[in-house]
C-alpha cells in the first residue's frame, strides 16, 4: 500500500480551526474531524494529531506505562486527567514494541501542569526528554507502516522520513 492510499484510508476530510488541537482515535466512520487551533500550527503537533487520525493513542496511555513513566496526579490541571488514563490491551495494541519516550505521540514533562511541575516522570533517566515534537522517532515510522502493511515497502518509509 502506499502513502497515498494510507492517507485516504485515515479520511481527515474536514479540519477545523478552534482553540486547541484534537482528533478522534483511528477511524470512527464518516468524516474524521481533526482539530487544529491557533497554537497547533507546528509540524510536530500536527504530526501528532495526524497520528490520532491514524490510530494511535498517546504513548503515556500505553497498559504498561507504570513500568517506564510515573503520572503524578497531584499536578495535572483539573479536567485533563483522562489524557493520562492507561487504555486495554483489549483497546490499545503494543504492536510488539518497547516504550518510547521519544515518541511524537508522547507527552512531555510538565505538559498539562497545574502547577509548573511534572505531571510525568520518567523511571529510568528522572532527565529524559519527552514530548518532543521535531518528527516521527524511529519507533513511530515502523508502527505506522506496520500498522498500514508497509513494512516491506521502501517508498511508505521514505515518504514518513521526508516529514
Amino acid at each position: 500500500m502506499d502513502m497515498v492510499a494510507v492517507l485516504k484510508s485515515v479520511q481527515y476530510e474536514n479540519i477545523g480551526i478552534l482553540f486547541l488541537c484534537h482528533s478522534s482515535i483511528g477511524r470512527d466512520g464518516g468524516e474524521q474531524v481533526l482539530v487544529l487551533g491557533d497554537n497547533c500550527f507546528y509540524k510536530g503537533v500536527i504530526i501528532h494529531e495526524l497520528n490520532h487520525a491514524a490510530g494511535f493513542f498517546h504513548e503515556q496511555s500505553r497498559f504498561d506505562r507504570d513500568k517506564y513513566v510515573q503520572v503524578n496526579w497531584e499536578n495535572v490541571q483539573d479536567g485533563k486527567q483522562d489524557d493520562f488514563a492507561k487504555q486495554s490491551p483489549t483497546i490499545l495494541s503494543l504492536l510488539g514494541t518497547t516504550y518510547d519516550y521519544g515518541s511524537i505521540m508522547h507527552y512531555g514533562a510538565k505538559t498539562f501542569s497545574k502547577n509548573g511541575n511534572p505531571v510525568l516522570t520518567p523511571r529510568y533517566d528522572p532527565h529524559g526528554l519527552m514530548g518532543q515534537r521535531n518528527g516521527f522517532s524511529k519507533l513511530d515510522i515502523w508502527k505506522l507502516n506496520y500498522m498500514y502493511g508497509c513494512v516491506k515497502d521502501k517508498f511508505c518509509s521514505q515518504a514518513l522520513n521526508l516529514v
